[in-house]
């Protein structure tokens, strides 16, 4: 996925942060299917992101945080 061209630069300010929260929790609960898989490049090298329904194989379902974003 590449970034659009007109994307702001820098740290997402707590409004940006809650509306991509807000986004992806109605992408979780109207387009995903049981897991998605995306690979995001960054300045740093890809990211690699994973959504699913259930923790990822050896991690417990605590080491999740819920976001605390305003």
């Amino acid at each position: 996925m590449n970034r659009h061209p007109d994307a702001p630069d820098g740290p997402l300010a707590d409004d940006e942060a809650r509306q991509m929260l807000d986004l992806l929790h109605r992408y979780c609960e109207h387009d995903a299917d049981l897991f998605d898989q995306w690979r995001i490049d960054s300045s740093r090298g890809p990211m690699y992101v994973t959504i699913t329904d259930a923790p990822l194989p050896g991690v417990a379902a605590d080491a999740y945080r819920v976001p605390d974003i305003g």
